[in-house]
């Protein structure tokens, strides 16, 4: 099974973006997760591996209550991954998620102060068909893509070819690196075959009149020279 990562930041003091994600499931083909990035007032959330990290979910369509002690994890990154597998839906639903975060005692640390809205996409293993109502709202789709672009914005740039030849051994400043990628100057190629013959040039009736003008600028002038006794 694959293991399906769906990024999303998460301001607890804020709600001016909306709180949702757009997901397609595969019910058991796919292990899907929400990685929740908590913001507090634009700052991140320091979290601790020692807090138990718990989530409810609710159909929002039916206020049916699917699970209230859905088990999550802190990843490497600081993030709570929230499982959202084995949600079977033949038209969509829209999830509302409400995450809980205890410490070693059972004090309360943190409640999310509003839900984060996940719109689940009919199954593609039970031919569901996907309906406007599933996939979201078009301002709502765009709302996640942008949260996934300023997540891209957000990595850091990898090494310039320039700078893995360094580490591969290369001795010398760019510009030498770059002037040697430029070999040596090659033999010269086989010469092509020969052309078509082009067509005759049959003059049009303004060309030949200029040609015939030309011949005559070409006669000598006999102005003032007589001939005969």
């Amino acid at each position: 099974m694959n293991k399906i990562i769906h990024y999303k930041s998460y301001d607890l003091k804020s709600m001016r973006k909306p709180n949702l994600i757009a997901v397609t499931h595969a019910n058991d083909v796919d292990t899907q997760f929400i990685e929740l990035h908590l913001l507090d007032d634009g700052n991140p959330v320091t979290l601790s591996a020692s807090y138990t990290y718990t989530a409810l979910m609710v159909n929002r369509d039916t206020q049916a209550l699917i699970d209230d002690s859905v088990s999550c994890t802190l990843n490497e990154s600081g993030n709570v991954e929230i499982p959202i597998d084995n949600l079977h839906t033949q038209g969509g639903m829209n999830l509302l998620i409400e995450l809980t975060i205890t410490d070693s005692d059972g004090n309360q640390v943190l409640v999310t102060p509003f839900p984060l809205t996940v719109h689940v996409n009919p199954s593609i293993l039970d031919d569901a068909q996907v309906t406007p109502e599933s996939q979201g709202t078009v301002p709502e789709l765009l709302e996640e893509a942008k949260e996934q672009l300023e997540r891209v914005e957000q990595l850091s740039d990898g090494k310039s070819a320039y700078e893995v030849a360094v580490d591969n051994g290369f001795v010398g400043t760019e510009a030498q690196w770059l002037a040697s990628l430029q070999g040596a100057q090659g033999p010269a190629g086989a010469s092509g075959p020969q052309g078509p013959a082009g067509a005759d040039w049959v003059p049009t009736e303004t060309e030949l009149n200029d040609i015939a003008q030309r011949a005559v600028n070409l006669i000598p002038t006999t102005q003032g020279v007589q001939y005969g006794n």
